[in-house]
């Protein structure tokens, strides 16, 4: 609900280019991704949470890119 309220507030729209700075597992990612059609690049510290992010299933189809 954050997140969709951050979109909403931050007139989120189609295409447009987030950063996510300590995207955690991606769960911020998919949902900017998935339902705001954002192109999100995450970062995380974490090796471990950047290799489940990219192994999530949805990642495959919307390409949200994660970098240590």
């Amino acid at each position: 609900q954050l997140v969709d309220l951050v979109a909403e507030r931050g007139r989120i729209g189609k295409r447009d280019k987030i950063c996510d700075i300590g995207c955690g597992y991606g769960g911020s990612a998919k949902i900017l991704a998935e339902k705001w059609s954002a192109e999100v690049t995450g970062f995380s510290l974490s090796a471990k949470q950047i290799e489940f992010a990219k192994s999530r299933q949805f990642l495959k189809k919307m390409r949200p890119e994660f970098a240590k």
